[in-house]
């Protein structure tokens, strides 16, 4: 009986590690699904924008390209200036290209402003800076 028992128990559980299937699909060839799979199509040069450098290994590439668009606008705007001139310059030009999709500009322009001027508190105090900053411009 206890050779009967020893036996059923090894075959039932050897089934399983003896049914695992491999990547192709076959028990124990590894890579060989790597090998029967089709290769990827060659993609249309034509059609595709060539990425900047900084773009190559960005998850979103599309959002960079726009980052970087944005980037090179305010940095022509600002060309020529220097020190806190060319820094106000590029706060004011980037808060201008954050706002001009918004269906309302100036309000959207009157937010950032004041999350800018209310940044540094926390809580109440934040919300309260908030309100005030915003009343006090419409």
């Amino acid at each position: 009986m206890n050779r009967f028992l020893i036996l059923f128990l090894l075959a039932f559980l050897s089934a399983p590690v003896g049914a695992q299937l491999g990547p192709a699909g076959v028990p124990g060839v590894f890579g060989l699904a790597e090998s029967l799979l089709p290769s990827k199509p060659a993609s249309n040069a034509k059609n595709q924008i060539p990425l900047p450098e900084k773009c190559r290994d960005d998850r979103d590439p599309e959002s960079c390209l726009l980052r970087e668009a944005t980037r090179s606008r305010v940095l022509e705007a600002c060309k020529g200036k220097k020190g806190s001139a060319f820094q106000q310059c590029r706060k004011e030009t980037e808060w201008n290209e954050q706002c001009r999709s918004t269906p309302e500009p100036v309000l959207c322009l009157q937010h950032l402003k004041a999350r800018e001027t209310c940044g540094s508190k926390l809580g109440p105090e934040h919300r309260q800076c908030l309100r005030e900053a915003l009343s006090t411009r419409r």
